[in-house]
């Protein structure tokens, strides 16, 4: 246990009774995601090189730990590794005392995508989404973040972000491979840095205005209040844009191809129609939403699809909207998780449809549970409250059916960061599904 509970110890030894070299040849385990994780941790390790090193071994190559380790440590190895589906052998040094003959990992390793060469191998018929990320470990990420951010005025939030999202990203999987996540901070800072400067300009301007007219400065300021509202959708579109342009799975980068006009004309219209219907137009304006952010969601050159019905959830509105007041809005939860069920059945990729299994009961424990953990601990249970909801998705939400990836390609779409950093400035979320 203490050999597993702090990996590889012996890795920050010095050279003391050493005498063999460990050498992976093969895996053949089922999760290709938490081997990468374990694998990094285990030999002190960027993921990235682990990725790399993993890639080479499932091309049939061998890869050599660097560094002798004694043979007490080495049959620990051995057992260790075997467990995560590793075939290990242990090789002397050779008769010189160095390394014995296995070919070493290039500094520069260029692999192919696995999306492009492999299809994906389903369990039962369905592929599983997993989050292998746990509290204790988000807990150190967060207030290191956080003391950080205290001490540069603000100014590494950026890092904070783009740390918090590598950490999520890179624990959340897909068919037993996790996903990556390629943004940096300086691209968020740069974002913030344009939108500043535009934002700064237009208040400066229009407080001049109200101080040498105050009328026409009263009418400017309501009219640009008015002109951010309206453009709350490019907003969206282009933070979805970039949020997903940094996103892959199996080296393929995912994309999203819609329109700022589209999405404009839809919650324009959506946000008067509600108005005036009293908002019994929110069935229809929800799955138009839904719509548009999921059928021009991209995985390479493929898109996702959604045919989802306004009609048909708004028997549910109605009930929800009748139930509210009675169950002093608990019924809430059902309606959400039955929007959730809905929206994921709708929605499918290469002719699979999603599913998704959440209950009612199961969504209310989860935000009752994550609002006393929050206020007991005084917001400091936070990164379990992530684990937690990330966790969740990943348990109740699958792939039906038989997925083949052999026609994607990379299709990349670069996008900025402007849109992003608006909304974090007017903290309106990102999250559309």
């Amino acid at each position: 246990m203490l050999f597993i509970t702090r990996p590889m110890c012996f890795l920050l030894e010095r050279n003391r009774g050493v005498s063999t070299y460990i050498v992976i040849n093969e895996w053949t385990g089922t999760n290709e995601s938490i081997a990468i994780q374990r694998m990094a941790k285990l030999f002190r390790m960027s993921l990235d090189k682990a990725d790399a090193i993993f890639d080479r071994i499932l091309s049939g190559q061998s890869w050599q730990f660097e560094k002798t380790v004694s043979d007490q440590q080495g049959e620990k190895a051995v057992s260790f590794l075997g467990d995560m589906g590793f075939r290990v052998d242990l090789k002397p040094p050779d008769s010189n005392g160095g390394a014995p003959a296995v070919p070493k990992l290039p500094s520069q390793t260029q692999t192919l995508p696995r999306a492009a060469t492999q299809s994906v191998a389903s369990s039962r018929g369905k592929y599983q989404f997993g989050f292998s990320g746990t509290g204790g470990e988000l807990f150190r990420i967060f207030i290191v973040n956080l003391i950080l951010t205290v001490l540069t005025l603000g100014v590494y939030r950026f890092w904070a972000k783009t740390k918090l999202r590598h950490y999520l990203y890179e624990n959340t999987s897909f068919a037993n491979d996790r996903f990556a996540y390629h943004g940096t901070a300086m691209e968020l800072l740069n974002g913030f840095f344009r939108f500043t400067i535009i934002f700064t300009l237009i208040s400066v301007g229009i407080s001049g205005l109200e101080l040498m007219a105050p009328k026409e400065g009263q009418i400017a300021r309501s009219f640009v209040s008015l002109l951010i509202f309206l453009f709350l959708p490019y907003f969206m579109v282009s933070a979805w844009r970039y949020r997903l342009s940094r996103t892959s799975w199996r080296g393929i980068r995912f994309s999203f191809r819609g329109k700022v006009k589209e999405a404009t004309w839809i919650y324009v219209k959506g946000w008067i129609l509600s108005i005036l219907t009293l908002n019994f137009y929110n069935p229809w304006f929800y799955i138009n939403q839904q719509t548009f952010w999921r059928s021009q969601s991209h995985f390479g050159n493929l898109n996702m699809e959604f045919d989802g019905k306004g009609r048909d959830i708004f028997k549910r509105f109605l009930l929800n909207a009748l139930l509210l007041i009675p169950t002093l809005g608990f019924c809430f939860f059902w309606y959400l998780a039955y929007l959730q069920r809905y929206s994921w059945e709708h929605t499918s990729f290469q002719g699979q449809r999603f599913k998704f299994t959440a209950t009612g009961g199961q969504l209310m424990s989860l935000h009752v549970g994550n609002f006393f953990l929050f206020i007991l601990t005084l917001g400091l249970a936070y990164p379990w409250i992530l684990v937690r909801n990330n966790r969740f998705l990943a348990t109740h939400l699958t792939l039906q059916g038989t997925m083949s990836l052999d026609k994607v390609v990379q299709d990349m779409k670069n996008s900025g960061t402007f849109g992003e950093a608006a909304l974090d400035s007017f903290d309106v979320p990102v999250d559309v599904f």
